[in-house]
């Protein structure tokens, strides 16, 4: 955009920050997951992909499994970047731990794949 101030042409600048927010699609097999985890889930994604905002989009499954000896609860996530896709997949004794776990894998994931593409430029 350009003005004219005092006979000359000025132009100005304006930068915009766009702040991409992941799309996290979450799946649920094997029971019924309520509505808070599900905002847990993409809350906690979405904050996680603040360190590569690149990260275009989050396929989440959530599985209970259950074995003779105890229930088993398992999450996996499958996040597409430019150039690559990441996956993490974590069981707990309820989604809740699993979730914890998972969100620390996908950091490290996503810190790792930052530090990589910034070592080739």
């Amino acid at each position: 955009m350009t003005f004219i101030i005092n006979g000359a042409q000025v132009a100005v600048y304006f930068y915009c920050l766009q702040h991409f927010i992941m799309e996290v699609l979450i799946q649920s097999f094997n029971g019924d997951v309520s509505n808070n985890l599900k905002r847990e889930i993409k809350r906690k994604l979405q904050s996680s992909a603040r360190i590569y905002e690149r990260a275009v989009c989050c396929d989440v499954a959530l599985l209970k499994e259950n074995n003779d000896k105890y229930n088993d609860y398992c999450i996996e996530a499958k996040i597409v970047v430019p150039g690559n896709v990441l996956f993490a997949k974590e069981r707990a004794e309820n989604f809740e731990s699993a979730l914890d776990k998972l969100i620390t894998d996908v950091k490290h994931q996503l810190l790792k794949h930052k530090e990589k593409l910034e070592e080739v430029r």
